[in-house]
């Protein structure tokens, strides 16, 4: 995505479709998960914050927080005259 804008996405229709594949320990089996989103649920400009607390005793997964994000700088890029 590296280079585009959120109109360059509007105008291709763009569309991401994640593939997720973990393993359920309490049922012993592979789960999968399927999503796509279309351009317009993208929010440009913002980042996900992360979800994840390492302590002494292992990791933390906060699912509450798994929406969450904040605003993040863009770089800014540089055109090529012509």
């Amino acid at each position: 995505m590296w280079g585009l804008t959120d109109e360059d996405l509007k105008n291709m229709d763009a569309e991401f479709i994640t593939l997720i594949k973990a393993f359920d320990d309490a049922f012993s089996q592979t789960v999968y998960s399927r999503s796509s989103y279309k351009y317009k649920e993208v929010v440009w400009g913002a980042k996900f914050i992360p979800m994840t607390e390492y302590t002494g005793n292992g990791v933390i997964l906060n699912i509450d927080q798994i929406n969450n994000y904040e605003k993040a700088n863009l770089p800014v890029q540089q055109t090529e005259k012509s």
